[in-house]
């Protein structure tokens, strides 16, 4: 809320001007806006001046015969003013066209003060008289529709009446369009980050599990098994969503009809107005923001609020003592003012209630708190229309939804709820309610907690236990050779191998959490306790995934990284790698993510993309068939990595062919047992390498790798089939293969004529 407040010199110079006659209301009646804003210019400021003049506005159009007295009083008294503000347009229009003020017959009678306080924008007549005919049309749509929501009654009136709303919200955002910069940092950015198969299959597939969880869940607190009129639930599936399909309203999780519009839970910047940024950005929000992300979490919704409605209405008519048809045709008349976004009955808006909470929570778009500590941080990082935080954590609440939903399906937030309930429970007795009420409140949705526990923790001990502990890597490596193992085994950090695939755990939706404390308890617990003790870490560690935390944690990584590596010793390295992360950071942003996937799907071996020498290797990386120019990767082995094909078009980096052979299977056994040997890239970490890379040049560096990789992979070979390594124990193995390594690099430096740089 504004607030104004007259100096009192300057209220002085007003009373004066009155008093002299300068202030005529007759004569003021019938000038304009800008003629009355002029004239209070003479002693005020512009935006004081405006506000004076809306306020007189509101006292012309006033029923109350002593609307300008008050005026008067508060112009010329320097009291403080206040402006007011409206959440929704459409009251805002309502509100206008009731004075009248919105459809003028002439330029001097348009009070655009007023409506430009109201609206929250300045227009013109015309755009006035646009808007109060756009209104009227819808008003004349929804007067006779009796029920908004109801898939039986009036489907066509009801899309005529939802494609008219859509009208009306693009016109008044196409008045005050978003500025380019911010369309195309937030709406095109995120879109294109989006914009690929793997990201709408993920989202499905968390989709799919939570639904299930709930629908149990569901009838759990019902003790039902389900309800009379699972055929209306279908007809409301088709109908909400072609409702969304034609004007992007969500029926099932809106609150009333004034709700904004959203996609994965957020808001996204209007791309309504002139030019072909804004133009691509409707593109965007249209065909990858609804249809892709959108429509499968209407789909969802749909589902979870229709089974809730349906369980709670028959539970109701059953309860009012009803048996057969009459119970099937009580439960379907509750059900269907249910489904109506504003319900005629007591009943039918706690159903809709509950039924709503049911859909926004199957679709993770609720409000729960590491989404909203996730979305203040993410509002940090925005600088005014560049949309920073946008760009570095594209969507927050679904994700964080999606990892507290976890944590909660694993059971580890169970003692923290115990805690809270039980002072919940203390402070209502404190206030005079007995033990068992009190205990009934605090402690009230204590039992879905935990069965919404037991049945994450269930399922994902069956799917642990038909993994091999070998099968699994953990959270992301914290150091060197860690992550060379990783490449070695084509895995990625949290993921599971199945089928000689490895298959990322994102897959899993809300039983990531559990089943990582499970892998963990399983590789690395001892006894009882032990394993208690790995599945709470393993699941608890999911909370640094959480947008923001995972922005955060992923920068001290990435700078740590660059202050160890032997690549930051000269400015004009330095300037290279900066170089090289933003130009990666523009591709990821602004070339969509099919692209890049067709681009190394249609490669037959990995890339060097992120080479400091050429900056636009991260461009040419994700360009089909330039992509081909840039080097072969090559892992500490020398060994080029294969590509993964169709693979990459449909799942992205969370499905991976694994990479199995003697030497992999050996080092990985050393690193289960603790004694995995220094295996890092020594282009990388290496100073001699660096500098015999300056001296001899890009080219004979790359053999260099190759055939030292090679050699030493051959000697590891050697030395673990052979009889003598066999004998050691494993931290002896370590340093054998060490001393290899060592050994081979020596002799290759010397043989490529590396010379120790004079001091």
């Amino acid at each position: 809320m504004k607030i104004f407040c007259i100096p009192n010199d300057i209220a002085d110079k007003l009373k004066e001007a009155a008093i002299k006659g300068e202030f005529d209301i007759a004569k003021m009646y019938e000038m304009s806006s800008a003629e009355r804003r002029a004239l209070f210019e003479k002693y005020v400021n512009t935006e004081m001046s405006t506000f004076i003049n809306t306020e007189f506005e509101r006292a012309m159009v006033s029923d109350s015969t002593g609307a300008l007295k008050r005026w008067a009083e508060k112009t010329f008294n320097a009291k403080e003013k206040k402006t007011e503000v409206y959440h929704d347009v459409l009251s805002k229009i309502d509100s206008l066209n009731d004075t009248g003020v919105l459809t003028p017959d002439s330029e001097k009678a348009f009070l655009s003060d007023l409506v430009a306080t109201k609206l929250g924008m300045s227009i013109t007549t015309d755009q006035a008289r646009t808007i109060a005919d756009k209104a009227k049309a819808l008003q004349a749509l929804k007067e006779p529709l009796e029920s908004i929501g109801d898939p039986t009654y009036n489907p066509k009136g009801q899309m005529e009446y939802f494609k008219a709303k859509r009208d009306m919200e693009d016109y008044l955002e196409s008045l005050t369009p978003a500025s380019k910069i911010r369309v195309l940092t937030s709406t095109i950015a995120r879109g294109n980050m989006l914009a690929r198969i793997g990201s709408i299959l993920v989202n499905i597939n968390s989709n799919n599990i939570e639904g299930v969880s709930g629908a149990i869940v569901r009838r759990f607190e019902a003790r039902a098994i389900g309800g009379q009129n699972t055929d209306y639930m279908g007809k409301l599936l088709k109908f909400n969503s072609q409702i969304f399909k034609e004007t992007g309203y969500d029926l099932t999780r809106i609150i009333s009809l004034e709700s904004d519009r959203k996609i994965l839970g957020e808001e996204i910047s209007t791309s309504q107005g002139p030019g072909l940024v804004r133009k691509a950005g409707r593109w965007y929000e249209d065909k990858i923001f609804k249809m892709t992300q959108g429509l499968p979490d209407v789909m969802a919704a749909s589902i979870a609020f229709g089974d809730r409605a349906n369980i709670m209405s028959t539970k109701i008519a059953l309860g009012e003592g009803l048996k057969g048809p009459a119970a099937k045709t009580r439960a379907l008349e509750l059900f269907k003012d249910a489904t109506n976004v504003e319900p005629k009955t007591d009943q039918g808006i706690i159903i809709r209630n509950t039924s709503v909470a049911d859909a926004q929570r199957s679709t993770n778009t609720d409000k729960r708190i590491l989404a909203e500590k996730g979305l203040a941080f993410r509002k940090l990082l925005n600088v005014g229309d560049l949309r920073f935080g946008d760009m570095n954590i594209p969507f927050v609440k679904t994700t964080a939804n999606a990892i507290q939903s976890g944590l909660e399906h694993s059971g580890v937030l169970l003692p923290v709820d115990i805690v809270i309930d039980t002072l919940k429970t203390i402070k209502t007795v404190q206030s005079g309610e007995g033990w068992g009420s009190a205990t009934k409140k605090g402690f009230g949705d204590f039992g879905t907690k935990v069965v919404r526990a037991g049945i994450g923790f269930l399922a994902a001990y069956l799917v642990a236990n038909a993994i091999d502990p070998e099968d699994y890597v953990g959270v992301y490596p914290t150091t060197a050779k860690e992550r060379e193992l990783l490449e070695l085994k084509k895995a990625s950090a949290n993921s599971i191998k199945v089928f000689g695939n490895w298959i990322s755990l994102d897959w899993f939706g809300p039983l990531m959490a559990p089943l990582v404390g499970h892998l963990n308890a399983k590789k690395y617990g001892k006894d009882g306790p032990s394993s208690a003790y790995f599945y709470g870490a393993g699941a608890l560690y999911q909370v640094q995934r959480a947008p923001g935390l995972d922005f955060a944690r992923q920068s001290l990584d990435s700078l740590a990284t660059y202050l160890t590596s032997t690549t930051a010793t000269t400015p004009s390295k330095v300037a290279g790698s900066v170089a090289n992360y933003f130009v990666d950071f523009i591709q990821s942003r602004f070339l969509p993510g099919i692209v890049s996937q067709i681009a190394q799907a249609t490669d037959t071996v990995v890339r060097e993309t992120s080479s400091k020498e050429d900056i636009l290797a991260p461009i040419k990386g994700a360009i089909p068939g330039i992509r081909q120019t840039l080097s072969e990767n090559l892992n500490v082995f020398g060994e080029t990595t294969s590509a993964e094909g169709w693979k990459v078009l449909i799942f992205g980096a969370r499905v991976k062919g694994a990479k199995d052979d003697m030497v992999v299977d050996e080092l990985t056994r050393l690193e289960q047992a603790g004694q995995l040997p220094s295996i890092t890239d020594v282009s990388k970490t290496s100073p001699r390498a660096q500098e015999l890379k300056d001296q001899i040049g890009a080219e004979k560096i790359k053999a260099f790798q190759v055939e030292f990789g090679q050699a030493l992979k051959k000697d590891i070979t050697k030395k673990i089939t052979s009889f003598s390594y066999k004998r050691m124990n494993d931290e002896d193995k370590k340093k054998a293969i060490e001393d290899l390594k060592s050994k081979d690099f020596d002799h290759y430096l010397k043989r490529y004529g590396y010379k120790k740089p004079k001091k």
